[in-house]
């Protein structure tokens, strides 16, 4: 009659440290005490094979390992006999160190970028470019170009794409703005920044068409749209209009962490501005590189007469309605880091500063 011996463990650990007792997990029963290590390996073999034959293949590299154990127990142990739980838990422990068979290892995911933006950038003449196009930019050549304009008396528009977009509040203008730094208050906004580069402007001699309409509300997805029909209607009605300036404010930052750009401009706290120049990558945009011409020029001018005042100027995918003239820029005035204040001090040099340029384009095309 075979004496049966019956062991049962809580967990994968207490199985593998027989010292240690144990209320359930797994229970093995052999018959005899000791067997001759033939028959252990025969018997333990027998075993993986119809557990490889239930698992099918993703038991295979299980089974090597347990086998691979076994043969090291039995060559390590002194003794010529061996028990056959000893035997048996050495071959199957790999087997019992998982929760399920191990899945192919794959490869990890790389990161996914906030701006999956590629940023090339050209410097020349003091003049930075970033430029999220493969275009190749050459900027002494385009200095070298001449700018065209068709009128003796070329008019200015000043539209606002986004023009609920506003600033930090600061003492001189307090206001309540949504959390994402936007009023409709057209005194705190970009409103009212482009009636300040319109003054400046006005200063200089030059004609303004300062169109103050929200077009970012109540639909901001809408806002491009409904400014190029305002656009085209104006250029329909006054056939002076040469220039169209669409301004703007920038964001940078998330939460507590927003940044602000500013430098000391002939004495003044001001926010710094970015050019942004559209292309034809994503849309028709025929006279793009007049406008780069443009803004390249204006970069120059403005890095000699308000060094700082202005960022690298930034050459994009988009056309942002840009299409429609061959003097359209995209300005961000500051950031919603920035005040007011701030962007009231730029927007007066900035109108200055374009002034005197349309006003010397004049002089020499005509």
């Amino acid at each position: 009659m075979l004496k049966s011996r019956t062991k049962t463990y809580s967990d994968v650990s207490s199985f593998l440290n027989k010292d240690k007792s144990s209320k359930s997990f797994v229970s093995y029963t052999v018959g005899k005490k000791a067997v001759g290590g033939v028959r252990v390996f025969f018997v333990s073999f027998v075993i993986l094979f119809l557990m490889f034959a239930l698992l099918g293949d993703n038991f295979k590299q299980l089974v090597v390992a347990g086998v691979s154990e076994a043969h090291s127990f039995a060559l390590s142990t002194e003794h010529k006999l061996l028990k056959t739980d000893d035997i048996l838990l050495a071959s199957i422990s790999p087997l019992l160190s998982v929760k399920s068979p191990p899945k192919p290892e794959q490869k990890k995911a790389e990161p996914h970028p906030k701006h999956n933006i590629t940023v090339k950038k050209a410097t020349s003449n003091g003049i930075d470019i970033k430029n999220e196009t493969d275009y190749n930019i050459d900027i002494p050549a385009i200095l070298n170009e001449k700018i065209s304009i068709s009128t003796q008396n070329p008019k200015v528009l000043i539209v606002h794409t986004h023009g609920s977009e506003s600033y930090t509040a600061s003492d001189k203008y307090q206001y309540t703005a949504s959390a994402n730094y936007r009023t409709q208050d057209t005194k705190y906004n970009v409103i009212r920044v482009g009636e300040e580069i319109a003054k400046a402007l006005k200063k200089k001699g030059i004609d303004v068409i300062h169109d103050r309409s929200i077009n970012d509300y109540p639909s901001y997805n809408d806002s491009y749209n409904k400014t190029g029909e305002k656009i085209e209607k104006h250029l329909a009605d006054d056939k002076d209009i040469v220039f169209v300036f669409d301004i703007h404010r920038d964001a940078v930052g998330e939460g507590d962490n927003i940044v602000k750009f500013v430098s000391d401009v002939k004495g003044k706290k001001s926010a710094q501005i970015m050019m942004v120049c559209g292309t034809d990558v994503n849309l028709d945009h025929p006279c793009w590189r007049e406008n780069l011409r443009l803004a390249v020029h204006i970069q120059n001018n403005f890095e000699d007469k308000f060094p700082g005042l202005l960022r690298p100027l930034n050459l994009r995918k988009e056309r942002f309605n840009m299409h429609l003239t061959t003097g359209s820029i995209l300005f961000e005035m500051g950031t919603n880091g920035n005040t007011l204040d701030e962007a009231l001090a730029s927007a007066k040099f900035l109108g200055e500063g374009l002034g005197d340029i349309i006003n010397d384009l004049c002089i020499k095309n005509y």
